[in-house]
């Protein structure tokens, strides 16, 4: 499979000056959310002449991916690590070291070919080296999070890109559930709901208080995201539990250690103590497990035991809009708060960024690319590692400079750049509620 992608004149020329330079390691890590563009803009930066290693299905979807190649005919290799907007913070702005795919092992063809190769997930040394990142993408700001940088350091330089929504989605009861109906009926979730159904001393929501209709016996539970996501921080903010706020989250049971999505779910428990985190208050390290969860169906025998109750439930969870492909095309995604994110073209559903840029539809978070710039590289960080001068190195800071421009003009909707003339809505920060230009 080839990714042809071109580059505009104007980007190469940016890189052109620099060509003299040896080749050069950027590494990038953080949101899941944005991962899709982050990659998109990359394979443009690149080109047709690359070749890549990924763990997973795409280099799109993958946790890890290493890409070597030429940009502006300086030759490159890009290492993404895509952990979560809040984790990627912290190691960008603390020099905490993150497992990439080495270069070594990306398939090395001539310029004219370009193989994906899938790697193996597991880190194995073989594959896998531990470096430290670069650049963050991140729907949140780092003043949101609880990350520094070394004493006498300024903080990241953060670039903002777009605005990035994020829906709530049902999950799916086979069509013998006792409230299958029932449960398909539900299209809208309000922001009293959401923090109901996440609310850390939270026993679901009785599916009757988002139908109307009569079915007091189903429970209706939540599935989220761990404490190293901005989706979570930006979802907790919007409806009320806030960013640093504590949660109940499940996991469907038998556990899903294939990510099989095909798997049938027959039990539910709160999602597993961790270090650090008490039973229910962590959750989904990517969007990714956590749509492929969401997407398997309850049995019509599943049922939750709290307390002396057992009941029958259905699923609930939040994600980023590229992770909710296969929910939109079922029908799974949610209004909120009687915003639909969602568009139909014929019979056909589609996202609609239109109220995005209204500033109607208020669950999104602001995209940014930060990365540590020349003041703070001439500093030392923590932990003694190797400075990193992404600024003063100018195919680096061009490789920044022309992603920036690149990602601004090719986001695609429901995504909206912050460049985008139509739009009306902004916010004072990554924890206050949008209002309108």
């Amino acid at each position: 499979m080839k990714h042809l992608k071109s580059c505009t004149a104007a980007v190469l020329a940016l890189l052109a000056a620099d060509a003299a330079f040896a080749q050069t390691t950027i590494r990038l890590t953080g949101s899941t959310a944005f991962r899709s563009s982050a990659i998109t803009s990359i394979t443009n930066l690149l080109g047709t002449n690359y070749d890549v290693a990924y763990s997973g299905s795409t280099p799109a979807s993958a946790q890890f991916s290493t890409f070597v190649g030429t940009i502006g005919a300086n030759p490159v290799i890009i290492q993404c690590s895509w952990t979560g907007s809040v984790d990627g913070i912290r190691d960008v702005a603390q020099a905490k070291t993150q497992p990439f795919i080495k270069a070594t092992s990306v398939p090395n063809l001539n310029s004219s070919a370009i193989e994906q190769t899938v790697v193996s997930s597991d880190i194995l040394t073989a594959v896998y080296e531990n470096s430290i990142p670069d650049i963050a993408f991140a729907d949140n700001g780092q003043t949101s999070t609880t990350y520094r940088m070394a004493t006498g350091t300024i903080g990241l330089k953060e670039l903002d890109i777009a605005i990035i929504p994020f829906v709530f989605v049902k999950g799916n009861l086979n069509s013998e559930h006792p409230s299958y109906t029932s449960f398909r009926n539900v299209t809208n979730i309000t922001s009293n709901m959401a923090r109901k159904l996440y609310y850390p001393d939270s026993r679901g929501l009785k599916l009757s208080i988002m139908n109307g209709a009569d079915d007091k016996t189903t429970i209706v539970y939540g599935l989220g995201r761990d404490f190293n996501s901005g989706t979570r921080l930006q979802t907790f903010s919007e409806i009320g539990i806030g960013s640093a706020g504590l949660s109940n989250v499940y996991q469907p049971q038998p556990v899903n250690i294939t990510n099989d999505s095909t798997q049938t779910i027959s039990g539910l428990a709160s999602y597993p103590t961790t270090t650090g985190f008490t039973q229910g208050n962590q959750g989904y390290s990517s969007g990714g497990l956590l749509s492929k969860d969401l997407a398997r169906i309850v049995a019509p025998t599943a049922t939750i035991t709290v307390g002396r109750t057992t009941t029958p439930f259905a699923l609930i969870g939040y994600m980023g809009t590229s992770d909710a492909a296969s929910a939109l095309a079922a029908g799974n995604v949610l209004s909120y708060n009687g915003v639909s994110l969602v568009k139909y073209i014929g019979t056909t559903p589609a996202w609609d960024d239109s109220v995005i840029l209204k500033g109607q539809y208020s669950l999104w978070g602001k995209v940014r690319l930060s990365y540590r710039d020349g003041v703070v590289d001439k500093a030392t960080p923590p932990n003694n590692a190797t400075t990193i001068t992404q600024a003063n190195n100018p195919v680096a800071k061009g490789f920044i400079d022309s992603m920036v421009v690149n990602l601004k003009a090719s986001v695609v909707s429901p995504i909206v750049s912050v460049d985008n003339p139509s739009l009306k809505a902004t916010r004072d920060s990554d924890t206050l509620s949008i209002w309108s230009k």
